[in-house]
């Protein structure tokens, strides 16, 4: 399985001690705007995360939807050149990443329903959410694995490239140990999305999910 990281949120201190925090948008240096509650949205030029939310009081900046967790650091960068630039003084405190999500596609298709029944703590609720929600112990911190029936995975929740990959690889360990316990009682938890009626077997699944890596995931 290839997984894929799709958001990266960090936050930082920052402390503005010369001009104002829409400076780089009047200065046409930045697209922004101010929100409700007094947040500032800016979107800067030369950044790999998207947005970049700041809360003026108490002085914290959070960037969304970097691809890799090492932009928003280099994004903090960029943004206090940008307010050097619109002649104000900017300081930003230590980037630290709170939450990485990460995407994927096992290749197979999943029943959800079985892996609920094979493994304990997980979760399908098709009314309410059309995924399995499977816990996965990362060193002690809780997450959990969204599973969807096409083999469309979501990772939530992780702080770490390397987290990426140990979630990825406890999960299809996890899948599999379903899939070899379902069939002792004749269901089969994968199957061939391109002929669903196909039943795939856990030891023919072994070898179509792969070592899990980390790039770009399948289309």
């Amino acid at each position: 399985m290839r997984l894929e990281v799709v958001n990266v949120v960090a936050t930082a201190s920052a402390v503005l001690s010369r001009g104002e925090w829409d400076a780089p948008v009047k200065a046409g240096l930045a697209e922004g705007r101010w929100l409700r509650g007094g947040k500032l949205m800016l979107k800067c030029p030369g950044m790999k995360s998207k947005l970049v939310t700041v809360f003026p009081r108490p002085g914290v900046l959070v960037f969304l939807g970097a691809r890799d967790t090492a932009s928003p650091s280099a994004d903090a960068r960029v943004l206090v050149s940008l307010y050097e630039k619109a002649g104000c003084r900017l300081e930003v405190g230590e980037v630290v990443v709170k939450n990485v999500v990460a995407k994927g596609d096992l290749g197979l298709g999943v029943r959800p329903a079985l892996v609920v029944a094979a493994l304990r703590g997980a979760v399908y609720e098709p009314a309410i959410f059309p995924a399995a929600v499977v816990p996965l112990d990362m060193d002690g911190r809780e997450t959990r694995a969204l599973v969807f029936h096409t083999g469309r995975v979501i990772l939530p929740g992780l702080r770490s490239e390397s987290e990426v990959l140990a979630a990825g690889a406890r999960l299809v360990e996890l899948l599999l140990a379903a899939a070899k316990e379902t069939e002792k009682h004749g269901e089969f938890l994968f199957f061939d999305p391109a002929e669903p009626w196909r039943r795939i077997p856990a030891h023919e699944a072994t070898r179509a999910l792969g070592p899990v890596k980390l790039g770009a995931a399948r289309a």
